[in-house]
């Protein structure tokens, strides 16, 4: 804590989701509560394009193949600046006292990995916001930090909530879609049950039910040993 404020970092730069906004949403309002001081730590941008994507119409793919070998000569480039750039990447995350993840993206450099660790051992806090359990399959330690994730099924096991108890059960494979792995429908108006409502972080938050437009997510992954 930083003069009564809780000093908080927000990792951000890369997401299968529109991470600027959600950061410009996050900030302003942990700072409307009047008890965060936020900063923001974005990572280095790829100075260039994404490739064209495979074309649907085989018919295309003469032309999209034309396309791509135009690009692979300045994204080349354009990686080989982003190198130094990564690398020297470090939030300053021991000066805080919580991270909140809006980050889906690139590997971090070994360092930033490590520093990452140490302040999660010495205490430091951890947020995730949505995309931000995608990240990092791959990373021992983050998944245990996380618990659970949006993963595929050979990481661990599934997990999901009894509608009728609220209790949550390792699923065996006749409840789950998608071969085992995590998943959610299309956007779909759903129905919102608050099975905690006594929870603090439920205080002071008007009655909801119904939700429109959203993606429920069906089905995520535990660790293995979690």
């Amino acid at each position: 804590m930083q003069g009564g404020l809780g000093r908080t970092l927000i990792i951000d730069g890369r997401n299968n989701h529109d991470w600027r906004s959600t950061t410009d949403h996050l900030r302003a309002t942990l700072e409307a509560a009047g008890r965060f001081d936020v900063t923001v730590s974005t990572a280095p941008e790829l100075r260039f394009p994404n490739v064209p994507r495979k074309a649907r119409r085989s018919e295309d793919w003469p032309a999209l193949t034309a396309a791509r070998e135009h690009f692979e000569k300045p994204q080349a480039e354009a990686k080989a600046d982003l190198a130094p750039r990564w690398e020297k990447w470090a939030p300053d995350f021991k000066s805080n006292d919580v991270v909140i993840m809006n980050y889906n993206g690139d590997e971090w450099s070994a360092g930033m990995r490590r520093a990452f660790v140490d302040f999660v051992r010495s205490g430091g806090g951890v947020v995730l916001v949505h995309g931000a359990n995608n990240a990092f399959r791959n990373w021992p330690e983050f998944n245990e930090m996380i618990g659970l994730g949006w993963r595929p099924a050979l990481i661990g096991k599934a997990i999901k909530i009894d509608p009728d108890s609220g209790k949550t059960y390792i699923a065996n494979e006749i409840d789950l879609p998608n071969n085992g792995n995590s998943s959610h429908g299309s956007q779909h108006a759903f129905q919102v049950t608050v099975r905690a409502p006594e929870h603090p972080i439920m205080q002071g938050l008007r009655r909801f039910g119904c939700m429109l437009g959203m993606n429920c997510i069906t089905t995520c992954v535990v660790q293995r040993g979690i």
